[in-house]
């Protein structure tokens, strides 16, 4: 269920990624290209494949400790992954056009 509901980048294209962390709430959201990515959202409804593991955890909350950008792939071939203009805010900031 969550890798259908995951994002495969496409090869040679640029893509936005934003992401939002709720510590008090919670809930994480992930945003590619302007679009909710429902793979990679928790939230306070357990969804098995996707976040049904963290609510396993009753204390389970995000917090912000640091910040590591990267990428895992779990099958596939090999790929170079390259990131540009990376901004960190307290509101959302948006893609640029």
């Amino acid at each position: 269920t969550g890798i259908d509901l995951s994002f495969a980048p496409v090869s040679n294209q640029w893509h936005c990624v934003e992401f939002a962390v709720d510590g008090p709430a919670g809930e994480l959201r992930t945003w590619v290209d302007g679009n909710l990515i429902e793979g990679l959202v928790v939230d306070a409804e357990p969804t098995a494949d996707i976040d049904r593991q963290w609510h396993r955890r009753a204390d389970w909350r995000p917090a912000l400790e640091d910040l590591r950008i990267g990428w895992e792939s779990y099958g596939g071939d090999p790929a170079d992954v390259w990131f540009d203009d990376i901004a960190v805010g307290t509101a959302p900031i948006g893609c640029l056009p």
